[in-house]
């Protein structure tokens, strides 16, 4: 499907989907968990769908109530079932480390999948640390899903690269079941936050554990059990972080609601690096209320908040002067080649921008409109969306299906918002 955007100002008020992050962690520790968890508000997307249906393999089971704002999920207590079938995590990385650590407690072999996206992501670093803790585990291409998964992993000490928080996150989440004490020395941590909001639900649910307070260093006893829970799900900020971008490049007046300043997710520090840009953002209560700005270009380090890159590097090409955006390798990595692909297709829209090793170097432009390609990517296309908003002439973004990931009502929310958009056929 091809989205046709022309250039607008956006005015109004709107709330942001619930976050992914906190969903899937709900639905899996829900899943695992003694009794009936309750999570209120889930983000029933793509990617918040993928481990319900992972988790429903495992011998979890799930009843929707209150019009789809309740899920009750009926735990395993930590006695999963083998699975008759492959697990299918469609576009969702995180659903894919997770569960794959999870399956890692199972005698009988898994195999887990995901779409071609997903295929190409790197598994092989969270393998081997499975591997190091009694697993037997391997990708079938090397280094990529489909991966084979067969335990039990029964604890141990084991190193897990940093490059994302999901390596250190999934195991976090698995060792607590295993036959003894574990030590996780993550390597080189990116995206702390993330990790942060793990630690948030072992303590929720009643799992013991310390760490170095440089997070490079935990230790989880074993043989724990997982109790049930009731969480609220707060706003999404990464998809919030769309709506604020484009608040400050062509809005008037955008109020955004239900954002919650004090949970852990990364992506709030958005409206961080937005105020050091000169943005025109007020925050009142939970209400953000955002204007166009006239912003300054800034030398950013995105290293904990790598999902920000797509939003922000539109962001940067209205920004006086220069900004770069650094210590984002790892962004590589993600849906896409987020580095790569930002700047291969904003430089179609007109924009002043290019390359480094570890992020993107972009100057103040003027954007025309143009053809652009979403990759398969939710971030990406949602990004050259907003681009659209601002260029001089029509933009058309191939590819926009791929927001139903995380964010199914994008188009709705900003045509709500008067933004010019419109679906065409590819045909």
């Amino acid at each position: 499907m091809i989205l046709e955007i022309n250039n607008s100002t956006i005015k109004g008020s709107i709330s942001p989907p619930t976050s992914k992050s906190h969903s899937i962690r709900a639905i899996i520790l829900g899943s695992i968990a003694n009794g009936k968890t309750i999570i209120k508000n889930p983000l029933l997307s793509q990617d918040g769908l993928a481990p319900i249906r992972g988790c429903e393999l495992l011998g979890a089971s799930f009843d929707l109530k209150d019009n789809k704002k309740t899920l009750v999920v009926s735990g395993t207590s930590g006695e999963l079932k083998t699975p008759n079938e492959v697990i299918d995590v469609k576009n969702s990385g995180t659903s894919l480390y997770i569960l794959s650590a999870i399956c890692s407690l199972l005698k009988e072999s898994v195999v887990i999948k995901g779409d071609e996206s997903i295929n190409n992501r790197p598994i092989n670093q969270l393998t081997d640390a499975l591997n190091n803790l009694g697993g037997f585990c391997y990708p079938t291409n090397s280094t990529t899903p489909p991966v084979t998964i067969r335990g039990p992993i029964t604890g141990g000490v084991t190193k897990i690269s940093g490059i994302t928080s999901q390596y250190t996150t999934s195991l976090l989440i698995a060792t607590p079941m295993a036959e003894k004490d574990s030590t996780i020395k993550p390597i080189n941590l990116q995206e702390k936050p993330y990790v942060k909001m793990t630690l948030e639900y072992l303590d929720m649910t009643g799992i013991e554990y310390t760490h170095s307070n440089d997070f490079s260093n935990f230790k989880i006893r074993g043989k724990q059990t997982y109790k049930s829970f009731t969480k609220k799900i707060p706003c999404d900020f990464s998809s919030a972080a769309f709506i604020i971008g484009a608040g400050v490049i062509s809005g008037e007046n955008i109020t955004i609601n239900g954002l919650d300043f004090s949970d852990s997710q990364a992506d709030k520090s958005f409206v961080e690096i937005l105020n050091k840009m000169s943005a025109d953002i007020k925050i009142v209560n939970s209400q953000l209320i955002v204007n166009k700005s006239e912003l300054q270009g800034l030398e950013i380090d995105l290293s904990q908040s790598p999902d920000l890159l797509p939003i922000l590097s539109v962001v940067a090409t209205q920004a006086e002067g220069t900004t770069i955006i650094k210590n984002i390798e790892h962004a590589r990595i993600k849906e896409t080649d987020r580095i790569k692909t930002m700047c291969f297709e904003l430089k179609k829209l007109g924009a002043n921008i290019r390359e480094r090793n570890d992020g993107l170097v972009i100057k103040k432009s003027d954007l025309q409109g143009g053809k652009v390609f979403g990759h398969g990517d939710h971030r990406i296309a949602m990004a050259l969306a907003i681009a659209g908003l601002t260029a001089k002439n029509t933009t058309f973004v191939n590819g926009i299906e791929s927001v139903g990931v995380t964010y199914p009502n994008f188009i709705k929310d900003f045509k709500s918002l008067n933004a010019s958009m419109s679906e065409i056929s590819n045909n």
